[in-house]
Formats: structure tokens, C-alpha cells, sequence
């Protein structure tokens, strides 16, 4: 256990850095598939009942002021359900200055409305991830080439 907390708390250690294999290996996987999905996704992560932890940022409304951090992933899927893996995440803590101003942010253009840290993966379809050499038969397509 505290093998895991010293490996945790050093700084060379990333989300990044730890979730590149595995993405390496979802683009081989995926290239066993003739289409494939890759649903986005952003999750907050409460931590209001963690006060000691440190890095945290708003989440929610304002009104309840919690905190904790926001993950936004990519994961791929075959159409037949099966999951190749993930091709992406991000992990950041909100800036307290910009929380509440979500109503000012339907106004933006997509490509402004995104977190700095949150990766534009709308812009990336049609292509693999993290140096590929090839892309599947079928490009990919983002939800949004469909939503008007």
C-alpha cells in the first residue's frame, strides 16, 4: 500500500504517462474492427467529503460548492458492444474564477466552449490517436458531425 502512495505522489507520474500503454494497445485492438464508436464522456469526481485533498476546484452549481475535479474520457467500442479500450482522458481541477458561467458558454462556438484541459476530439475524427500508423477502414465520426 505504501508503494502505491509513493508511486502516486511522484511528480514524473501523470495520467498521461500511466494511460499510454493501454491506449497503444486499444489502437491495435481497434484495428481488428471494421467500425468503430468512440463515445466522449465528462464526469465530475466529488470530493467535498475530502477536505485535506489539495488541487481541487469547483464542480456542480455554485450554490452547493462542491469540489473535486472533472474527467472527460474517450472509449472505443466495436458495434457489436465489445470495448477495444480507451483512446483518451483528461483530468482537471476547475478555475474558481470561471465557475457559474455556463449560461454565458451557450453562446460560444463549440471549439470555445471547451475546458482547456478537455481535449477537442471533435476535431480529431477520421484519425487514431497517439501516433498511429494507419487508420480503420471506416473513419471515425463525432456525434456532433450529425447534431445541428
Amino acid at each position: 500500500m505504501l508503494a502505491a502512495y509513493r508511486f502516486l505522489r511522484n511528480r514524473q507520474v501523470n495520467l498521461q504517462g500511466i494511460l499510454t500503454p493501454d491506449i497503444e494497445a486499444s489502437i491495435e485492438r481497434i484495428r481488428a474492427h471494421r467500425i468503430v464508436l468512440v463515445p466522449q464522456d465528462t464526469t465530475t469526481l466529488n470530493y467535498s467529503y475530502h477536505p485535506a485533498t489539495e488541487g481541487l476546484g469547483p464542480v456542480n452549481t455554485t450554490r452547493d460548492q462542491a469540489v473535486g475535479l472533472m474527467l472527460h474520457d474517450s472509449a472505443a467500442f466495436s458495434i457489436e458492444g465489445t470495448p477495444p479500450g480507451i483512446l483518451d482522458a483528461r483530468c482537471w481541477a476547475r478555475d474558481p474564477d470561471e465557475h457559474g458561467k455556463s449560461e454565458e458558454r451557450k453562446h460560444l462556438p463549440i471549439e470555445e466552449k471547451t475546458e482547456e484541459h478537455c481535449p477537442p476530439n471533435h476535431r480529431s475524427r477520421g484519425r487514431l490517436p497517439v501516433g498511429s500508423q494507419r487508420q480503420p477502414a471506416d473513419a471515425a465520426r463525432s456525434h456532433r458531425d450529425r447534431v445541428h
